[in-house]
């Protein structure tokens, strides 16, 4: 029987802390997850795509959905348990038939598989980018202004990443705009990018930009795993696109094997209104000491943090393994660890989910450790993404092991640990000495590099190289 463990919020510190014995024995749990549903797109949204079948034909398309790597036969017909085909025509079904219905075509267990069979890429940049070179290759965008499109329903963080990198272009001279749905397609910018493309193209008002001209020199910006249903919806745009930005780096590797440019664009620090956000009628707050609340200038100091430890996210059997194991160390420490069910709710109007955003900045600014655990056994964009949000307030970032990172480096930058492990680990840093000497180091060293030029430079190098490197031809 699976054995959920669900720690709830701590108000602030409770309770004194002890040491924890190294015999202590957690109890292993195996944790299957259940099979996934069959699920289908709605009949309207498929019927979005029918004016693109000369797209999905293309030479292009078809050579780039030959080179999928996480398409899984078994996993494709368990999937889609209406199709009377055997498992050697999956291939043949997916690619006349099924992409065109959005069927689910993986799991995360043939992601998995996938990134395990692909050859060893060039590893994470090391050279820090020069101003010099950073300046000539800005110059090459003059007179040109860079789109960044977003839906106008799509969630507060979808926006504020759209935000993020639009503020980092102009911080170097470029002309970047924020658009929605609502846009002219005939007067679009010189270089478009669209977040969240599983919300912008199939939302209201989003459909009209489904046109193929729009999607050979658009610059798409998933924000879903790649086994995910959204990601399945919007599998022939991101085949057919002009290059990808992603912010998990086991994304790019995927996208390379399909031969899709693509950059992975490493964030950049959330501004201060975050900050000053008003709290009163947001529902977590309510547990929370009032100098966490309080919204000041700049990250406590690691020591006089009032949080031992937090984390944000919903229910997944990855996250439960790490929490029946780390149930004892860290019921010993006070911890902020709201910890729902993923359900589908409405969604959050715009000023809740700002709201949202602010409260996970101010907890994280008062925390002395963010636990950054994915939801899927694919270490990959919550780690960073939670990550980012340690980097930026200076608490310490625990986490399962990651991708290789071009930044961030284990035992540099962060700390990794096994899921049995990481409570026991988190249990030394906040009450012992030498785990505190740890934490101080560890995290001067993040916050110095997340918010240093190299890491600036980088961000915005690599995404200009991107549209640089692919721009449409002429005519």
């Amino acid at each position: 029987m699976t054995r959920r463990v669900d720690l709830g919020m701590s108000p602030g510190v409770r309770g004194r802390r002890r040491r924890t014995s190294e015999t202590d024995d957690l109890t292993r749990n195996v944790i299957e997850p259940p099979a996934p549903p069959a699920r289908r797109i709605p009949g309207t949204v498929r019927r979005r795509l029918s004016g693109m079948e000369l797209l999905l034909d293309g030479p292009g398309m078809q050579s780039r959905l030959a080179r999928l790597p996480t398409f899984d036969p078994e996993a494709y017909l368990r999937l889609n348990p209406d199709l009377p085909i055997a498992a050697v025509e999956a291939v043949a079904h997916f690619s006349g038939t099924g992409l065109r219905e959005n069927r689910p075509f993986c799991t995360p267990q043939s992601v998995v598989a996938a990134l395990r069979r692909l050859p060893p890429g060039a590893p994470p940049a090391e050279t820090p980018v020069a101003a010099a070179e950073l300046a000539a290759l800005v110059g090459r965008f003059l007179g040109e202004a860079v789109g960044l499109y977003v839906h106008s329903h799509s969630p507060p963080k979808i926006r504020l990443a759209a935000e993020m990198m639009a503020g980092a272009l102009m911080a170097f001279g470029i002309d970047a705009r924020l658009r929605d749905e609502t846009a002219d397609p005939e007067s679009r910018l010189d270089h478009c990018l669209f977040f969240a493309p599983h919300a912008f193209f199939f939302l209201d008002g989003g459909a009209r930009w489904l046109d193929g001209d729009i999607l050979a020199a658009a610059v798409l910006c998933p924000t879903e795993p790649v086994h995910s249903t959204p990601q399945a919806r919007t599998l022939p745009l991101l085949l057919a696109a002009r290059a990808l930005v992603d912010g998990n780096a086991q994304n790019c590797a995927l996208y390379a094997a399909c031969g899709i440019p693509h950059a992975e664009f490493l964030g950049i620090p959330c501004g201060a209104d975050l900050m000053r956000a008003d709290l009163a009628d947001e529902p977590l707050a309510a547990s929370l000491q009032g100098e966490v609340l309080a919204s000041g200038d700049g990250p406590v100091a690691w020591g006089d943090r009032p949080i031992d430890l937090c984390f944000f996210g919903t229910h997944s059997t990855t996250r439960d393994e790490v929490f029946v194991h780390g149930a004892a160390a860290l019921s010993r420490l006070g911890c902020f660890t709201p910890y729902p069910e993923r359900v589908r709710e409405p969604r959050l109007r715009r000023s809740m989910g700002a709201r949202r955003i602010a409260l996970e900045n101010r907890v994280a600014r008062n925390s002395r450790i963010l636990l950054a655990i994915d939801a899927e056994e694919i270490g990959s964009v919550a780690g960073y993404g939670m990550g980012v949000l340690g980097f930026g307030n200076g608490a310490l970032v625990l986490s399962r092991p990651l991708h290789a990172h071009p930044v961030f480096k284990p035992g540099e930058h962060f700390l990794e640990e096994s899921s049995r492990r990481i409570g026991n680990l988190a249990e030394w840093l906040a009450t012992t000495t030498s785990g505190a000497d740890l934490a101080g180091r560890i995290t001067g060293q993040a916050h110095e590099a997340f918010t240093g030029a190299r890491y600036r430079y980088r961000a915005v190098h690599d995404v200009l190289c991107l549209l640089d490197g692919t721009r449409p031809a002429a005519g």
